[in-house]
């Protein structure tokens, strides 16, 4: 009679740690991404994606100008970005200094404009800008903003990210693929026009 208690006794109790570890268990699955996502750790929805410049390669005269986009494509959540990229100042310049925004990526009325340099005399260009409340975060592809370059010498410039990383709402680092591209500085076409000598003699005029 002892062992027939005894046993069920252990029978119940093995069913009530089964229990115990399974409600354990599912309690950590439930909270996990929670404490990862309060905790600063990225979510699925968070793409870093890639930065471009477009045209690429870019043609240009020298003493003529040409626009260069910069597109942020398959991003996910970002709330800024800080994007900082160089170009060879002995064949192109900025003539305004700086960079010009677009709003595709960025709220237009919700934003904060942390960076908006160009040094025409290294040949770098920094542009940091963040939304606001209540800005919504972007996800998608989108222009950040458009350089006016103005070729000074023929030759090549290369146009090299040095740095770009964006963020969530949340504060989440997010580092885009970068793809560099090139302006292509050309001297100017001459065109020279050759009209026929006429001569005629000096009877037919009398």
């Amino acid at each position: 009679m002892i062992d027939a208690t005894h046993r069920a006794f252990s029978k119940m109790l093995i069913l009530v740690l089964w229990s115990i570890c399974l409600y354990l268990l599912l309690f950590w699955m439930v909270q996990a991404p929670a404490q990862s996502l309060a905790q600063g750790g990225p979510t699925t929805q968070d793409l870093p994606g890639r930065v471009r410049v477009l045209p690429n390669p870019a043609m240009v005269q020298v003493s003529q100008r040409v626009t260069i986009e910069v597109w942020l494509e398959d991003a996910g959540n970002y709330y800024g970005i800080d994007i900082r990229f160089s170009f060879d100042p002995n064949h192109v310049r900025v003539p305004a200094g700086q960079v010009a925004p677009l709003w595709e990526v960025i709220d237009r009325n919700n934003h904060f404009i942390i960076r908006n340099e160009v040094d025409n005399t290294r040949g770098t260009i920094w542009y940091a800008v963040t939304n606001i409340n209540p800005a919504e975060p972007f996800t998608g592809t989108g222009r950040l903003c458009t350089v006016v370059f103005s070729g000074v010498e023929a030759g090549t410039s290369e146009l090299h990210f040095t740095y770009a990383k964006g963020s969530t709402r949340e504060g989440v680092s997010l580092y885009p693929e970068t793809v560099d591209g090139t302006i292509v500085v050309q001297q100017p076409l001459h065109f020279e026009l050759y009209l026929p000598f006429m001569v005629r003699s000096f009877r037919e005029e009398m």
